[in-house]
């Protein structure tokens, strides 16, 4: 998606369209990557992230085969550009929910790490091999690779789809995980004193009111 995004533009403008028409078409894939987040959301949390991903395979797919064979028509290629905007942002949404459905608790902000660290490197490898490839090739066949790489997914989800979780982690399940993480590294930096104040049981906080000041913080949380 990367490789092509970063040379469209430049295409654009070779084939002489106006600043104005770049700027509008690299918004509607801009638009695309994040507008739909929340329904993308909605339907991974309906259908499961598989059926996602696959969706958005399908959409880069489709949208880089149609940057290749759009040629000068520009309705042709900002609608191309709107749907490998649309893949990107369905494959994105349903690779991290995958990733936290399926990976250990305790090892899931490792993973995530390098799972971000993995797409930053492929971004900046596709944006750094884009220019070379056009050169040599010519923008159409760019594209082709993208639309080949993007489908070469397919049969990897499909198999997923078979033998992996069909579902999404419900989102409370993965907040609470969150916050035992958090709650986890933060109980590591408190000093033994504070440790102990932190698991007092919460019978003993039962009598206390929100006019009662003279126990500080530890009082805090049963005046609700």
């Amino acid at each position: 998606m990367v490789a092509v995004m970063v040379i469209a533009p430049v295409q654009m403008a070779q084939e002489g369209h106006s600043l104005r028409v770049v700027g509008l078409v690299i918004s509607l894939h801009v638009t695309g990557m994040f507008a739909p987040a929340p329904l993308t959301g909605r339907l991974t949390d309906r259908f499961g992230p598989l059926p996602v991903a696959i969706a958005g395979a399908v959409l880069l797919t489709a949208g880089a085969a149609l940057s290749a064979a759009s040629g000068h028509v520009v309705t042709a290629f900002a609608l191309a550009l709107l749907l490998i905007g649309l893949g990107w942002n369905a494959g994105l949404i349903a690779g991290s929910t995958l990733l936290a459905s399926t990976v250990a608790v305790d090892q899931l902000p490792r993973v995530e790490a390098v799972g971000e660290l993995s797409m930053g490197i492929a971004a900046a490898t596709g944006t750094a091999a884009a220019g070379p490839v056009v050169g040599l090739a010519g923008y159409a066949t760019l594209a082709i690779g993208a639309a080949v790489a993007a489908a070469a997914l397919g049969p990897l989800l499909v198999a997923l789809t078979r033998h992996g979780p069909r579902r999404a982690v419900p989102a409370k399940r993965l907040l609470a995980s969150r916050r035992r993480i958090t709650s986890t590294m933060s109980d590591s930096f408190k000093s033994p004193a504070d440790r102990a104040l932190t698991v007092e049981p919460w019978s003993s906080l039962t009598s206390c009111s929100c006019s009662d000041t003279s126990a500080g913080f530890r009082w805090r949380n049963c005046c609700r």
